[in-house]
């Protein structure tokens, strides 16, 4: 057993998630107003819905993802706790996105991300996205990008 597995998120993962997030986590969430009240309401909605995720290690949460939306599109996002384990994390979120996908029966996942790291849009690509490069933010600040997955249903 590697130590790896992904589960439904709960409260108390969220809150740990979110108070030990990564570096990168904390630019990407402030561009968009979240705080932590936000990202626990909005884990607790998917969590409701089925549509959340915790990705443990060694069983401590590691990550939450999370898919919303409905109609085949979904946004999907994810926060982490560090880049330690990259490689092992990369590939148990690819997992818990096709896990995801299957259940809500999604067609397409957008994330939309500031790729505060040089490598962003490299990782997005190992879990499957491919940049939408026709996005256009308008808004100030920093710019965000657009990754587009799909899958057949």
């Amino acid at each position: 057993m590697n130590g790896w597995s992904i589960r439904l998120a709960t409260k108390e993962d969220a809150e740990f998630v979110y108070d030990h997030r990564w570096d990168r986590g904390e630019p990407e969430l402030a561009r968009y107003g979240v705080d932590r009240q936000k990202w626990i309401d909005a884990c607790l909605k998917m969590v409701s819905e089925g549509n959340c995720f915790t990705i443990d290690r060694m069983g401590m949460p590691e990550a939450v993802l999370g898919l919303e939306g409905d109609s085949g599109v979904y946004h999907t996002w994810f926060q982490a706790t560090s880049t330690e384990s990259l490689p092992g994390l990369t590939r148990y979120l690819r997992r818990a996105i096709n896990s995801l996908a299957k259940i809500v029966k999604a067609k397409k996942a957008i994330i939309t991300a500031l790729c505060a790291h040089p490598d962003a849009p490299g990782w997005y690509g190992f879990l499957g996205f491919k940049e939408d490069a026709s996005f256009t933010c308008y808004a100030s600040g920093p710019q965000p990008r657009r990754f587009v997955r799909t899958w057949d249903v």
